[in-house]
């Protein structure tokens, strides 16, 4: 994901705020300070802030970036301050500032963030990539049903450590349209407000409670028969970077490029299509384990 970006000095922004009591909270795997938000639930942290929050106020010297025409966030340093446009609304803005603005802030603070949801069983995940509307969240919400533990439904935090690759939670939420057969109404909450969407609040035991080893990343590719198959690299390099969350700029395609092709060349790459149906969840999990290598009856670790 990339959006519109470019240097900038001070200045006021009379936009609408999020305005909300600061606090220390871990979203993405990293500790934030700022507002806590409101439609989703975030654990506390008492570690020291990796990016710090502020919601209004006048705009910094520092990187800007725009995100389409609703809101405007400047990274200085490990400042990131954001301001939503007029009439964007309270959930929207939430939304643009955790789900846009941070994954962005974040990848040009060198721990990138891609567009790509994260699930798995133990403690070992893979990723699965596509485009807004390829059904990801839909598929983590069949999966977590089945078992698995959901590290995110649609940004994932990854990370190269002593040569592994790792996958980091970024909140307990899915998002899900309002007939999904996975949306339990009682843990549902608003996502946005120009979207029908709503947020799945998940449990304590449906969640990662840390970084997870990735074992593959999965391109998913629509409805049709079942099938998983093994990708190049190259080509497998090249549809990730689009998927990278980045500010754009000369050295953007570059730079996601770089980053898609370190998270290749540590795990296998493959492509899925499969029935987008509610019977087939099974034959698609267990087609799943096969990126995972994992035996049949593991499943999601107890507490």
């Amino acid at each position: 994901m990339v959006v519109a970006t470019r240097r900038t000095s001070a200045s006021p922004n009379a936009g609408a705020r999020v305005r909300v009591a600061m606090s220390r909270f871990v979203v993405y795997g990293v500790t934030v300070e700022g507002p806590r938000p409101a439609t989703f639930r975030t654990p506390p942290s008492t570690a020291s802030p990796g990016l710090l929050i502020a919601a209004g106020g006048s705009e910094p010297l520092g990187h800007r970036f725009d995100i389409d025409t609703s809101a405007s966030a400047c990274l200085d340093g490990t400042r990131l301050w954001f301001a939503d446009h007029v009439g964007a609304g309270p959930n929207t803005a939430e939304h643009l500032l955790f789900d846009v603005a941070v994954p962005i802030a974040l990848t040009m603070l060198g721990q990138p963030v891609l567009h790509a949801a994260s699930v798995g069983l133990g403690r070992d995940c893979i990723l699965l990539v596509g485009p807004s509307g390829a059904g990801k969240s839909t598929l983590v919400a069949a999966l977590s049903r089945l078992g698995w533990t959901v590290w995110s439904d649609d940004a994932t935090r990854v990370e190269r450590s002593l040569g592994e690759l790792l996958a980091h939670p970024s909140y307990p939420c899915i998002r899900l349209h309002p007939g999904s057969e996975y949306l339990d109404g009682e843990r549902a909450g608003p996502f946005a407000e120009y979207s029908e969407k709503r947020r799945l609040q998940l449990d304590a035991s449906e969640f990662a409670d840390g970084p997870g080893s990735v074992r593959g990343v999965v391109f998913l590719r629509g409805d049709g028969r079942l099938d998983l198959r093994r990708t190049r690299s190259a080509s497998a390099a090249a549809q990730l970077a689009q998927q990278v969350f980045h500010p754009g700029g000369p050295m953007g395609p570059i730079e996601r490029l770089s980053i898609a092709a370190s998270v290749v060349g540590a795990v296998p790459t493959y492509e899925l299509s499969y029935p987008h149906v509610f019977g087939a969840v099974e034959d698609v999990a267990n087609r799943l384990r096969e990126a995972l290598k994992v035996s049949p009856d593991t499943t999601r670790p107890e507490g």
